[in-house]
């Protein structure tokens, strides 16, 4: 016998509603992405204020690298080349800000 079976409307929903968040955080990742290359990268991220974001070299880099290869992930989700094989979560860790 099944134990604490969720009513099936508010598990369909939040369902639903995870995959819509993750589909609106691809797209937001892919304009922060689109953004930053559009202004220079690594460039403008380590330019100081006010051309750019003033950040250390190595700083620049991550955000580079972890929103570029978050691009290529949210690419494969929408139907375009495979992603390739990597740990998506660890190399985005530096990022997570302690959350």
């Amino acid at each position: 016998m099944a134990v604490n079976v969720p009513n099936p409307g508010l598990f369909l929903s939040q369902i639903s509603g995870a995959v819509v968040s993750l589909r609106n955080d691809f797209t937001t990742l892919q304009r922060l992405n689109n953004y930053i290359t559009a202004m220079g990268g690594a460039e403008f991220l380590e330019a100081a204020t006010p051309n750019g974001m003033g950040m250390a070299p190595a700083d620049a880099a991550v955000v580079v690298s972890t929103l570029g290869n978050l691009t290529a992930l949210a690419s494969a989700y929408a139907g375009g080349a495979q992603a390739q094989q990597l740990d998506y979560q660890a190399n985005s860790e530096p990022l997570w800000g302690g959350q």
